[in-house]
């Protein structure tokens, strides 16, 4: 990948990662009582932390592995975010996609996880220290991922939504 479609990838998820979160706290239900207020400027400033700094890293040294994983998680987040809104004020005014919101809530949280361990993994350069941390990462990645996929094909209620039954549960 050039520098320049590097570049431009990394800014378009940034863009979608703000239009994400504009969107998620825009949504109603968020504006009752201060306490919301007050999550929502934290996440605002959490999320535009992680995918400006990943924007930053991941335009300009494009094979550092860190800025794409901080854009990455950046980008989880406002979807978590939004899903678990949307879900929750689905439920209330029996609106349509209640499951696929609260399916993506379920999901997105523990994907989303999976970046952490992975930065601190690759800090400082975006490579491992050592050929014998690929286990290890790889482990830790294949850990989270199974628990989403696990939770994803969980049957019964989802958790969290014990009215909503796991459409996708084996």
């Amino acid at each position: 990948m050039t520098r320049r479609t590097a570049r431009r990838i990394a800014r378009f998820v940034w863009a979608v990662t703000l239009a994400l979160l504009v969107v998620a706290l825009a949504l109603p239900g968020q504006s009752e009582g201060w306490e919301n207020w007050i999550f929502g400027g934290i996440a605002l400033l959490g999320v535009l932390g992680y995918a400006t700094v990943g924007v930053m890293i991941a335009s300009r040294h494009p094979r550092n592995a860190i800025g794409w994983l901080f854009l990455y998680f950046g980008a989880m987040l406002p979807l978590t975010f939004l899903s678990d809104t949307y879900s929750d004020l689905a439920l209330r005014e029996d609106l349509p996609g209640v499951t696929v919101a609260a399916l993506a809530n379920v999901v997105s949280f523990p994907l989303a996880m999976t970046a952490l361990p992975l930065i601190f993994l690759l800090f400082p350069n975006g490579a491992l220290p050592s050929r014998r941390w690929k286990p290890v990462a790889w482990g830790v990645a294949g850990f989270l991922t199974l628990i989403a996929i696990v939770t994803l094909l969980r049957p019964g209620p989802l958790l969290g939504y014990p009215n909503i039954i796991n459409p996708l549960g084996l």
